[in-house]
């Protein structure tokens, strides 16, 4: 009896494990794929949407969005905090994957 609660124990526990490292990995190629992005951005900075969405290239169900955070500093600055998003559009979690603010000059 006792070997069997342990057995459940350990399988229970590698499950959570295997379970903790995928978030773990889709966070991380979440970042990576939010760095592509605003360097393909960076590099024209007409281009970085203020207020849009899109799927995330090479991972389907990924999408990412931006938004114009307001920020009283950055105004005054004349420049905008910029959210960019990255969240699996197939997943439950209200969460997402990777979150960058970058602060960029009011156009």
């Amino acid at each position: 009896m006792l070997l069997g609660t342990v057995l459940a124990a350990v399988l229970l526990a590698d499950g959570r494990l295997a379970q903790q490292e995928s978030r773990a990995q889709h966070r991380l190629e979440a970042q990576a794929a939010a760095n592509s992005l605003l360097a393909a951005w960076w590099s024209d900075r007409d281009a970085l949407p203020l207020a849009a969405d899109g799927d995330v290239p090479g991972h389907d169900g990924w999408r990412w969005r931006t938004a114009v955070v307001p920020n009283a500093v950055a105004e005054e600055l004349g420049a905008n905090v910029v959210r960019l998003e990255i969240v699996d559009a197939t997943s439950d979690s209200p969460h997402p994957l990777a979150s960058v603010e970058v602060l960029v000059k009011r156009q």
